[in-house]
């Protein structure tokens, strides 16, 4: 049995050692800011997610990360004015579907992020711009915002 002590110490500080220097290791590339380990920092590859009909949503796990590997928020600032944007130029208010309304009348809904509807999904519009019956003469443009409150 004392032949066995020294062995099994020397095993259990060999293998807490090697896990400990894999763990600075991963960090170290994790964090640092060379370009060339940018494939491995990404939070989706981490963090767990439900898996949605529509969409991916992600824990807050997945937002931690990602603002850790990026250094900061990538989200887009406010329009300076209104302090809100939607799915129109901030500064010519142009719709981006607006070509899909050529020709016809554009029906102008606006509103705040229930109207906005999520992009990942089918909304409301979509069904009713793929209505032939309406789309003859008109053409729904979501102008709904959303960062209200």
């Amino acid at each position: 049995m004392k032949k066995w002590l020294p062995n099994l110490l020397l095993l259990a500080i060999s293998v807490t050692l090697t896990l400990v220097v894999a763990e600075l290791g991963l960090r170290a590339v994790l964090y640092n800011s060379n370009a060339a380990f940018d494939f491995i920092r990404k939070p989706q590859l981490y963090a767990n997610y439900e898996r949605d009909v529509t969409e991916h949503l992600y824990k807050e796990d997945y937002w931690k990360m990602r603002f850790l590997f990026s250094g900061a928020s990538d989200m887009k600032e406010p329009h300076p004015l209104l302090g809100w944007d939607g799915n129109f130029d901030s500064k010519t208010y142009e719709h981006a579907d607006e070509y899909f309304s050529k020709g016809k009348r554009p029906v102008l809904l606006f509103g705040d992020s229930f109207s906005q509807c999520i992009s990942s999904t089918k909304c409301f519009e979509d069904y009713l711009n793929a209505d032939t019956t309406f789309t003859n003469r008109f053409y729904l443009l979501n102008f709904g915002v959303g960062g209200y409150g």
